[in-house]
């Protein structure tokens, strides 16, 4: 679902509305920089919460969008 979402839906260029309108508000961080989306515990030991990150320029547009482990 995440490689769909990153591939054919989160492209360079959307503004933070754009991302807000197709995720909903983020789970865990949101700053002018970047929003963050609990994606649940993906490791294979199921112990730790991945997330979906979102990075913004300084005009409000998407930039990368990166799953993380924490």
């Amino acid at each position: 679902m995440v490689a769909s979402l990153k591939s054919k839906h989160l492209r360079p260029g959307l503004s933070r509305q754009q991302v807000t309108n197709l995720l909903g508000e983020p789970d865990v961080a949101k700053t002018p920089e970047m929003y963050e989306y609990n994606l649940g515990m993906w490791s294979g030991f199921r112990i730790d919460y991945d997330g979906l990150q979102i990075y913004f320029d300084a005009q409000g547009q998407l930039t990368r969008v990166q799953r993380v482990q924490h």
